[in-house]
């Protein structure tokens, strides 16, 4: 089991002025890794439409299960767990913000932000292994025996324009400028899997009422993201060979980088209310220009030509109408 205690407190000196304070705890039954954690935040509405905001927090988190449940064979020939006691990741958090209100509808945000990340699972001898490296790829890896000795960063800032929904329109976009940095046991400062840099996002919607009775709507809506390219590493084709899989050059970790991503959604829809349910009929055209985006590499070897490269990108989804019908009662 994980317990999670909290207590909350908030204190608003001043009509302008709200502080969060709080306190949150983590105990994993399974091994008895604890954690105690501060947390703070104030906004400060300075002016009628305008804040500053600043937060703190520490965090930690628990390893996915099946590093704790992962078996190796050790020196007597028995299996053991190797990684049952390895201990939580844990960050502080650092958050700046300000917000000003456009209107009524619309707001424009900027934040920034700093995470200081350590006790990050690593190998026990040199490598650039990390476990902050986990999730970019569908195949779990089991390292073998694991400690708390890695450390990380994660820093940037955050431009959002919004406006709500009003007058039947909507949108909402967003920039973000980042850094992704981790070190392994070998003491290595790298690019995490996910540093692409930087990525924006753009999603906008459009209601058009027909008829004089507005219970018939044509909706009009989209969304594009562009972002850089994520990292990976060069193959060890020989180790890759042995094992079927592609297996990276551990002292090249993440010094290559895939194309950056585009990806443009539409959906187009007819929206009819009735006095007892809903109707609704749409198309979503995901990636509607049919973008190839780089998913991950593998590793399959073309036997008619033995001497091409075995390690080949595979793609993400390409263009995919759904089409879908929905009744609300």
């Amino acid at each position: 089991f994980l317990i999670q205690p909290f207590a909350q407190v908030k204190y608003k000196p001043t009509e302008q002025l709200v502080i969060n304070g709080g306190l949150h705890g983590q105990y994993l039954t399974l091994n008895g890794s604890y954690a105690v954690e501060p947390r703070l935040g104030a906004r400060w509405n300075f002016k009628p439409t305008q804040c500053l905001s600043f937060g703190y927090g520490m965090h930690s988190q628990m390893q996915p299960d099946y590093i704790y449940y992962h078996q190796i064979l050790n020196s007597n020939g028995q299996y053991e767990l190797a990684d049952k006691n390895v201990g939580f990741t844990r960050a502080q958090h650092f958050v700046l913000g300000y917000e000003k209100r456009i209107k009524q509808s619309s707001r424009i945000i900027i934040e920034t932000y700093y995470q200081m990340l350590y006790d990050v699972p690593v190998d026990t001898f040199k490598s650039s292994y990390s476990q902050l490296n986990q999730g970019t790829t569908f195949d779990p890896t089991y390292p073998g025996k694991l400690v708390n000795k890695g450390t990380g960063a994660n820093y940037g800032i955050e431009f959002t324009l919004e406006k709500y929904f009003a007058k039947q329109f909507f949108f909402l976009f967003t920039a973000s400028l980042y850094e992704s940095k981790y070190k392994g046991s070998d003491g290595v400062l790298r690019n995490t899997d996910y540093n692409g840099n930087y990525i924006t996002n753009l999603l906008a919607g459009k209601e058009f009422k027909i008829g004089s009775t507005g219970r018939k709507t044509f909706i009009l809506s989209g969304k594009v993201t562009y972002s850089g390219g994520k990292r990976y590493s060069p193959a060890d084709i020989n180790q890759s060979a042995a094992i079927g899989s592609v297996v990276a050059v551990d002292s090249l970790r993440n010094t290559l980088r895939y194309p950056n991503y585009f990806r443009c959604d539409l959906k187009i829809g007819y929206h009819v209310s009735t006095k007892y349910f809903t109707n609704e009929i749409a198309v979503d055209l995901v990636n509607i220009f049919n973008t190839k985006n780089v998913l991950a590499m593998t590793y399959a070897p073309d036997p008619n030509n033995p001497t091409a490269s075995p390690i080949k990108p595979e793609y993400q989804l390409g263009f995919l109408p759904l089409f879908y019908y929905r009744v609300d009662f």
